[in-house]
């Protein structure tokens, strides 16, 4: 278990800060689901996880609100470490916890700022994400960003180390 001291030998500085503003037609509740629609088949979509929907992940901790304007920084994680750890992380910084909701429409709004070649995360409280029926584990919505502008939408697993330098 990483301590308050060992934060900075986990997680380092922010590889992008950017704000964003959300739509006025943003509605949470079909996020993941209208994402979905738009991107699927595209050429620019490696992959889509069909679990990652609006049905799968229903709750999120801290609900985006049309018309205002949030800062969101991308902090590398640089040595494994716990889901629950990256939370209490993301907790001490009063980062909002967006999940699926937030991960989809900053690729919608931001997909430049993703980092090439990583595995970006959009952690939640675990109750929030969905549980896997065939593995009984939770899951958390990732996106990876392959150079050359190519995406792949997927979901990691909550509770085991979260290595995302790959």
């Amino acid at each position: 278990m990483i301590n308050e001291n060992n934060f900075n030998e986990c997680f380092g500085p922010a590889v992008s800060e950017f704000e964003f503003t959300v739509p006025a037609d943003y509605n949470n509740d079909t996020q993941i689901d209208t994402f979905a629609k738009k991107v699927k088949g595209l050429n620019t979509t490696y992959y889509y996880n069909d679990d990652l929907t609006s049905k799968n992940f229903p709750k999120v901790t801290n609900k985006l609100e049309p018309g205002k304007t949030y800062k969101t920084e991308i902090i590398p994680i640089l040595t494994t470490v716990t889901c629950d750890e990256c939370i209490n992380f993301l907790e001490k910084k009063n980062s909002l916890l967006v999940g699926g909701q937030g991960l989809t429409l900053v690729h919608d709004l931001k997909k430049e700022e993703f980092p090439k070649s990583k595995r970006t995360v959009s952690f939640d409280k675990k109750e929030n994400l969905w549980k896997c029926s065939d593995s009984g584990s939770h899951r958390v919505p990732l996106v990876y960003a392959f150079t050359g502008g190519i995406f792949e939408f997927n979901l990691g697993y909550f509770g085991y180390g979260c290595d995302v330098s790959r």
